[in-house]
C-alpha cells in the first residue's frame, strides 16, 4: 500500500485533443494537477512527446503519444473497507466503499480496488466500474470467458443497475429524464457534461433506451434515466432511486444537476461546480465542506441483476454508506 514507484504512463491523444498545447492538454485530461504543475514536469524533462523532448506549448495532433515518468512518490491513502457480497466460480460481487478508485489512474497505481482484490484472488476483470467517490456494487469476473460473456450482456444492456442518491431539494415522486449529454462549454473543467432534455415529441416513456438516437449534430450522447423519489429529509435533502436505461459516464450526476437537483457532496456536478477546482488545488474551505455536507458524492450502486448463460441468475443488493444516516434521520 502506498509504495514509492515511478512507472511511465503513456496516453494517445484523441481527436478532441488536437490543437491543444501539451501543458493545456495534460491539465484538462489529468485534472489532479494544474497546468502550471504539468508545465514544471515538462521543464524537468519528465514528459516525452512521441518519444522525444518537448516544450510547454508543443502543439498536439491526433495519434500523438505523450509519456509521463513521475518522480517516486507515496500514493495517498484510500478507503479499503470493501466487502464481498457474493462469490461463485465466475464472479465476485464487491461492495466498494467511497474514496477507493476501481482502476489505476492519475496518482493512484496500487491503491485501487482491482489491485487490492488481486492480492487475494489473483488477476480479475472488472465488468463495471464506479467513480472513486461512488460506492456500491462492482462485478469482477474471475476468468476471461466469464468477462467476455458478461461484457456482452453489458453492451446489450441486459445487466440491470439501480442506484440510490441523495440530492439537494424536494424531489418529486417520479421523473422520466430523456435527453442528451453534451460538453459543458461554460465549465473550466474539460470533462464536465451538461444534460439537455429531449423535446416533448421524444419524451414518450414507452420509447426504449435502445431506440433513443444520439443528437443529430453528433455532439450529444442519448441518455434516459427513471428517477423515483424515496423520501424527503431536513434540511432540504431527498433520497432518490435511479434506474438506468442507458449507461453513460456521469449520466446520473449530470442529469440530476440539469434537472435542478444536484447530488449531495458532488464537487463537479453539485451546487457549486467551482468546488471541484478548489478540491483539485487542495484549497477547499470550511464553507465548501459545510455546503457539500459529505466528504464524497452521495451516489451508490444499490442493486445489480442479470441472467448468465447456463441458467445462473444474479440479484445482488447493497446498502448505502453509513455516512448517509445523519442526513436522512
Amino acid at each position: 500500500m502506498g509504495e514509492r514507484d515511478n512507472p511511465t504512463r503513456t496516453v494517445t491523444v484523441a481527436k478532441n485533443g488536437e490543437g491543444s498545447s501539451l501543458a493545456g492538454y495534460l491539465a484538462a485530461r489529468f485534472t489532479y494537477q494544474s497546468e502550471a504543475e504539468w508545465a514544471s514536469h515538462i521543464l524537468a524533462g519528465r514528459i516525452a512527446h512521441n518519444g522525444g523532448p518537448c516544450a510547454e506549448g508543443t502543439p498536439l495532433r491526433e495519434g500523438d503519444r505523450v509519456a509521463f515518468t513521475p518522480e517516486p512518490y507515496d500514493e495517498p491513502p484510500v478507503n479499503v473497507s470493501f466487502a464481498i457480497l457474493r462469490e461463485d466460480a465466475d464472479f465476485l460481487f464487491v461492495d466498494k466503499p467511497p474514496l477507493l478508485p476501481c482502476h489505476p489512474g492519475g496518482i493512484y497505481l496500487r491503491n485501487t480496488l482491482i489491485s487490492l482484490l488481486a492480492n487475494a484472488y489473483g488477476p480479475l476483470h472488472l465488468i463495471n466500474r464506479l467513480d472513486r467517490e461512488t460506492s456500491g456494487i462492482v462485478i469482477a469476473a474471475k476468468t476471461k470467458e466469464a468477462a467476455a460473456r458478461a461484457g456482452e450482456l453489458m453492451r446489450e444492456r441486459m445487466i440491470e443497475k439501480e442506484y440510490l442518491t441523495l440530492v439537494e431539494g424536494a424531489f418529486p415522486d417520479r421523473i422520466d429524464a430523456s435527453g442528451f449529454l453534451v460538453p459543458d462549454a461554460a465549465s473550466p473543467v474539460r470533462k464536465k457534461l451538461r444534460f439537455v432534455q429531449a423535446p416533448p415529441s421524444r419524451r414518450d416513456a414507452t420509447v426504449s433506451a435502445r431506440d433513443t438516437p444520439d443528437s443529430p449534430s453528433g455532439e450529444g450522447l442519448a441518455v434516459r434515466t427513471i428517477f423515483t423519489g424515496r423520501g424527503r429529509f431536513a434540511p432540504g435533502i431527498s433520497l432518490v432511486h435511479a434506474r438506468l436505461l442507458t449507461g453513460r459516464t456521469h449520466q446520473i450526476r449530470a442529469t440530476l444537476q440539469g434537472l435542478g437537483y444536484p447530488v449531495v457532496g458532488d464537487k463537479l456536478y453539485g451546487k457549486d461546480p467551482t468546488a471541484f477546482l478548489r478540491f483539485i488545488d487542495g484549497t477547499l474551505t470550511d464553507e465548501d465542506r459545510r455546503s457539500l455536507r459529505l466528504e464524497s458524492q452521495a451516489l451508490h450502486c444499490a442493486r445489480v441483476s442479470f441472467a448468465f448463460p447456463g441458467g445462473v441468475s444474479y440479484d445482488v443488493s447493497s446498502n448505502p454508506p453509513d455516512g448517509w444516516r445523519d442526513l436522512t434521520r
